[in-house]
């Protein structure tokens, strides 16, 4: 796991924490979580994510970008594409 892939687990990590289930196990945030249906995290709780991550990276992702992001991976991936400057794929 690259830095950027720690970081952002812990940003998850701490947000579920601070916000939404603060019994939630660190080593239970697996990469294919739904954020929907397993993480109970609605669009404004991925909003307030987003917004940390860019703030932290210095980065803007598009809306569209963040609808696909379903699972713990997918958003990782999101982000690492956007921090390394590969927005196209």
């Amino acid at each position: 796991m690259k830095s950027t892939e720690k970081e952002i687990f812990t940003i998850l990590y701490d947000y579920i924490i601070d916000n939404l289930n603060p019994e939630f196990k660190k080593e239970d945030l697996k990469d294919d979580l739904n954020f929907r249906t397993e993480l109970n995290i609605d669009s404004l709780d991925i909003l307030d994510l987003i917004i940390l991550i860019e703030e932290k990276y210095n980065i803007c992702i598009m809306d569209s970008e963040t609808e696909k992001a379903i699972t713990i991976k997918d958003f990782i991936q999101l982000v690492d594409k956007y921090v390394y400057g590969d927005q196209n794929g």
